[in-house]
């Protein structure tokens, strides 16, 4: 009986921090576009392509691997390379970055005009991926951890992105069975 009581704490702690994991990813927005993805590594993952009141314009992806799964590189590295892509710019350069906790923000200037920032909220298995088109979002994050936007007010990025790691991960491999679970 004891043995169990010990182990109690351990489950709430647990617990505590899947949910403030979840509330990240719950977030009410007024108007967006979900669209699940699906992939023999992936679970619950999908798209949103919002346009909210209060946030503007966003584009969420968000991955959760199996756990039988693992990245073959760097989630954001990933996704950032895809957005590039897709965008066909003559240039993207990072300016700004900020890490603290489970959070990954990047800003990067486009054409040497436009700004726009890049957010990683990561856990064990699973990645929020954002392009936060306005800035806002990066603001409030950045604010709450008591950091500045520097590049809030700048002109910002207008686009309208659409692609998905997940959907892709067939032909471009950004995650795998790990190699670990074939020997089972």
């Amino acid at each position: 009986m004891l043995k169990i009581l010990k182990f109690i704490p351990i489950i709430f702690m647990l617990n505590s921090c899947v949910s403030s994991k979840n509330s990240l990813i719950n977030n009410n927005y007024s108007d967006f576009k979900k669209q699940n993805t699906f992939d023999y590594c992936s679970k619950f993952s999908y798209i949103l392509n919002i346009d909210d009141i209060k946030y503007r314009k966003m584009f969420v992806e968000y991955i959760n691997l199996d756990s039988n799964c693992k990245w073959n590189g760097l989630a954001r590295g990933f996704f950032v390379s895809l957005f590039k892509e897709e965008l066909n710019a003559k240039s993207f350069e990072l300016v700004q970055r900020f890490d603290f906790k489970n959070v990954e923000i990047s800003t990067y200037i486009i054409d040497n005009y436009f700004y726009v920032d890049i957010i990683d909220e990561f856990g064990v298995f699973d990645d929020r991926l954002t392009i936060d088109y306005s800035g806002i979002y990066t603001d409030e994050i950045l604010r709450k951890n008591g950091m500045i936007n520097n590049y809030k007010d700048y002109p910002r990025l207008d686009f309208n992105y659409n692609k998905s790691l997940v959907q892709l991960n067939f032909i471009n491999s950004y995650f795998s069975l790990d190699s670990g679970s074939f020997r089972d």
